[in-house]
């Protein structure tokens, strides 16, 4: 209220001193006519000026007189600006009271405000304590985290170390599992051979079943006969035993029985160069694995001092005569030079043989003399065409037969028996 009063002091304090001064303006100018008049009345001859002396004076007084005119206008608008501010004093003043009615209510919210300032300096004081409180923590949280910083550190340290030991051990892990892949191709050959195995015990079961039952029918008739169904079986199964034993050491070579089941025959590539009587390079291990082989049948079959005879292993009593080295060509050249070729092949393969199995001489037969002997046929037993480089390459091969004793009546099976059991028998 009282700064709307002293604006309205202002305002007519204003009003006064801008009516003072057109009062003044009118009076001034009043007073100049006067004088005009006056000098007017009191000119003389002798006051006479001059003519443009006077035109001057005229000309000062139009002027006055335009001034005076331009003041009294000037007046009139003033008049009317003054009406004017009048009037926007009039809604200044509505304005002021309506201004005054909406203070009252802002100070009644001031008031409502001042209440809640003072609630929220208690609540601003209550959350400065709990901030202090925070700041402490915080100042504990940071020595925390510093020591989390130095173990972090240290097992960034530790991460570091273990990385480069995971990669020493991954490296190893790839070279394992490479070992891994090579063992499992490994098994699986393995398992193919067992599994072949398995399946030559069955059919070895298979035979020796029909042995058995064959052999009790020959006991009933013929004991020559049963004898000598016994020696045909027992070589089949020799053979049999000496391929399967190569075919472990050599599983791509070709290694079969001939027709008669009385010899081992090596099928695929030959033993020899073509028009060559030495082994091989490459099959002269062949050679040599079998005659370690042969060395370890030939003592269940033979007598001698390297001669170990068992029933297991011959429950037939069965005797061998001869293990035949043949020695064979192709029809390439003359018939004199492949049956000398074959002769030097057989040669060949027997001082190998002998060269591998030192004692391989000492199995004997029943005339005591060595079971290992050669032969030679040249180009006259080939078992495969010599029409191609592969036919002819296939005859050119040692044949290992296998010659068994057959007596002519049971005598001379007793024979036999009683010299295998002398070998047999602890001295």
């Amino acid at each position: 209220m009282r700064a709307q009063a002293r604006r309205l002091r202002q305002e007519e304090e204003e009003e006064s001193a801008f009516i003072s001064m057109t009062d003044m303006t009118v009076g001034f100018l009043f007073i100049m006519m006067i004088l005009l008049a006056f000098f007017a009345s009191q000119m003389q001859d002798s006051d006479v000026v001059p003519r443009s002396e006077l035109d001057r004076i005229i000309q000062d007084r139009d002027a006055w007189q335009q001034k005076a005119e331009l003041r009294a206008e000037l007046i009139l608008r003033l008049e009317a600006q003054i009406e004017a501010l009048k009037q926007q004093r009039n809604q200044l003043q509505l304005q002021v009271t309506n201004l005054n009615a909406a203070l009252d209510i802002e100070r009644v919210r001031v008031a409502e405000l001042v209440s809640e300032i003072d609630l929220a300096r208690t609540q601003i004081a209550e959350l400065e304590e709990r901030i202090l409180a925070l700041l402490q923590q915080i100042s504990a949280l940071d020595d925390w985290l510093e020591e989390l910083a130095r173990q972090r550190d240290q097992l960034l340290d530790q991460v570091k170390n273990l990385k480069v030991a995971l990669d020493v051990e991954r490296a190893r892990v790839t070279e394992l599992v490479s070992e891994l892949d090579l063992a499992r191709s490994r098994i699986v050959e393995l398992e193919e051979r067992i599994l072949a195995l398995l399946q030559q015990i069955s059919e070895r079961e298979k035979e020796i079943e029909d042995l058995r039952r064959q052999l009790a029918e020959l006991q009933q008739i013929d004991p020559l006969e049963a004898y000598l169904a016994q020696v045909a079986q027992a070589r089949r199964e020799v053979l049999q035993r000496l391929r399967d034993a190569i075919k472990v050491d050599f599983p791509d070579l070709q290694v079969e029985l001939s027709e008669e089941s009385d010899a081992l025959r090596f099928q695929g590539e030959g033993l020899f160069a073509s028009g060559r009587s030495d082994l091989a390079r490459d099959r002269r291990g062949i050679v040599a694995r079998l005659a370690e082989r042969l060395d370890e049948v030939l003592p269940c079959f033979t007598l001698g001092e390297a001669s170990r005879f068992e029933n297991d292993c011959n429950p037939g009593f069965v005797m061998i005569e001869a293990v035949q080295i043949e020695g064979h060509t192709d029809d390439v050249g003359t018939d004199r030079i492949n049956r000398n070729l074959s002769a030097a092949r057989a040669n060949s393969t027997f001082f190998a043989m002998t060269q591998a199995a030192s004692g391989i001489m000492q199995h004997q037969n029943l005339k005591r003399q060595p079971v290992l002997s050669v032969a030679a046929y040249g180009p006259d037993r080939p078992v495969a065409s010599n029409e191609t480089p592969t036919g002819r390459a296939t005859n050119r091969r040692i044949d290992l037969r296998f010659i068994m004793v057959t007596p002519q009546d049971t005598d001379g099976i007793d024979i036999i028996r009683e010299a295998l059991k002398s070998v047999g028998d602890p001295q």
